[in-house]
């Protein structure tokens, strides 16, 4: 096992996943919160992989699109006003996302997000606003 470890350890690491420019991560939050699901889209790569651990969602390619637009997430996710906010975790980009109502907006997921050439490669949504707990976001946002 030792030596298993020490090989593995001698392979070239990937790089980490780098930010994209301001401007693009300006126009993927904006999609976002004002449901723009062509530009959203349109951020996409062409060989996108989108998750939401633990539950048994993960689409890759051109059924994220699809996904996005299912009638699923037309009746619950997509039904209520959103914000979202720019944090990092573990270093890596992320997006903190909250939920609308006449009070405000509460906490309601964490994604994960890789670019590559300024396109999406990678998102990893995690929903419940405990997977919140312990980033410096605020907990709630005004109306």
């Amino acid at each position: 096992a030792l030596h298993r470890a020490r090989e593995t350890l001698a392979l070239p690491q990937s790089a980490p996943p780098s930010d994209p420019p301001p401007e693009v991560l300006r126009e993927y939050v904006r999609s976002w919160e004002e449901r723009d699901l062509d530009a959203l889209v349109g951020l996409l790569r062409d060989d996108v992989v989108f998750a939401m651990p633990p539950h048994a969602t993960w689409f890759r390619g051109e059924r994220v699109g699809a996904f996005f637009r299912g009638e699923r997430l037309a009746k619950g996710f997509w039904a209520r006003p959103r914000r979202v906010l720019p944090t990092r975790a573990n270093g890596q980009l992320a997006l903190a996302f909250y939920a609308g109502d006449e009070s405000g907006f509460a906490r309601h997921s964490i994604q994960v997000v890789d670019f590559a050439a300024d396109r999406v490669a990678q998102a990893i949504q995690f929903v419940g606003a405990d997977y919140l707990r312990g980033f410096e976001v605020p907990e709630r946002l005004g109306p």
